[in-house]
C-alpha cells in the first residue's frame, strides 16, 4: 500500500481564514486500488484534529495496513437471524433428522433475544445470562443447557465456515 499524498485537507483561503472544503485522506490498497477515507465533517472536525487522524492513517499504510479493513471485515459479519437462516438451517437440514426441534428452539428462544444482534456483538456473559434466566424461570435444567448446547454448535459452525474468527463460546459447559 503507498500513500497517494496525504490527501490531506484540501484548503481555500476566504479572507484571511482557512475554510477547508474536504477532509480526507486517500491511498492506494494491496491491489493498487485507491480508497478514501473521509475524516470527518468540516463543519465539526479541527484543522488540528484532521491532520492528526490523517497523520495516524498515513502511518498505518506507512506498515502496510489497510485503514478500512475492520470496518470492511465488521460489514461482513452477519446478524444472528441472519446466519441461522443463511448457513445454519440450511446446514443442519441436510444430516440432522431433529432440525425441527431446532426450529422450535431458535423461534421461541434464541431468535427474541439474539435475532437482531451481530455474531461478533454476542458475549459469553450474553450466553450465561440467557442461560441463567432460562433456568431462573423454572425450565428444567435440561431445557437450559439445551440452549446453551445450541449456542455453542452455532458458533463453533460459524468459525468453522470463517463467518466468526474465534471460539468464544467454547469451554462453556452445562
Amino acid at each position: 500500500m503507498t500513500g497517494e499524498g496525504h490527501g490531506l485537507p484540501r484548503f481555500a483561503r476566504n479572507d484571511e481564514s482557512l475554510i477547508v472544503i474536504a477532509r480526507s485522506v486517500a491511498y492506494r490498497d494491496e491491489r493498487g486500488n485507491i480508497r478514501q477515507i473521509k475524516l470527518g465533517d468540516e463543519r465539526l472536525l479541527q484543522l488540528s484534529d484532521a491532520r492528526r487522524l490523517s497523520d495516524s492513517i498515513g502511518r498505518q499504510v506507512a506498515i502496510g495496513e489497510d485503514p478500512l479493513s475492520k470496518k470492511t471485515e465488521a460489514r461482513k459479519v452477519p446478524t444472528f437471524s441472519q446466519f441461522i437462516e443463511e448457513q445454519y438451517l440450511p446446514y443442519v437440514k441436510t444430516y440432522k433428522r431433529s432440525w425441527e426441534t431446532d426450529v422450535s428452539l431458535l423461534k421461541n428462544h434464541l431468535l427474541p433475544r439474539f435475532g437482531s444482534k451481530y455474531l461478533d456483538d454476542i458475549s459469553r456473559q450474553d450466553i450465561v445470562k440467557m442461560h441463567s434466566d432460562r433456568k431462573s424461570s423454572g425450565a428444567a435444567a435440561g431445557s437450559a443447557n439445551r440452549l446453551l448446547i445450541m449456542m455453542r454448535y452455532i458458533f463453533n459452525l460459524a468459525v468453522r465456515l470463517g463467518i466468526h474468527r474465534s471460539r468464544l463460546h467454547s469451554g462453556m459447559h452445562t
